[in-house]
């Protein structure tokens, strides 16, 4: 008879152990959810900094095209500005988008391989 307790009170402990191993799993599951939401917003954000990155042109420089010590000065509606540094901030904003973005895609892989809770 004892022993038909103790495995009856075995199954009770493992049901609860299960619940609060899916309670966890849910908690997990959320955490990395939003993780992944804002990973993309972040991207979204590093890519939008990266489209409106701009070096404006140095005041000892006149004119546009390539000038005497490297310089390669463009000019648009808003003006004068530096090629190069231009497309050198574009870079690293467009880099750390791309970090972010793959943050995002990895948070999602992981999301798929959590079990899911019934």
């Amino acid at each position: 008879m004892e022993a038909w307790i103790i495995a009856v009170n075995a199954l009770l402990d493992l049901r609860l152990l299960s619940s609060m191993v899916c309670d966890y799993m849910e908690i997990l599951r959320a955490i990395i959810t939003w993780l992944t939401a804002l990973s993309g917003v972040v991207a979204g954000v590093f890519w939008i900094k990266a489209a409106r990155a701009r070096a404006d042109a140095p005041s000892e420089t006149k004119g546009v095209g390539a000038l005497l010590g490297g310089y390669l000065i463009s000019q648009d509606a808003k003006g004068r500005y530096d090629l190069h540094k231009t497309l050198e901030a574009q870079a690293k904003w467009n880099a750390w988008a791309a970090y972010a973005a793959t943050a995002a895609a990895i948070l999602a892989v992981v999301l798929l391989f959590l079990p899911q809770s019934n």
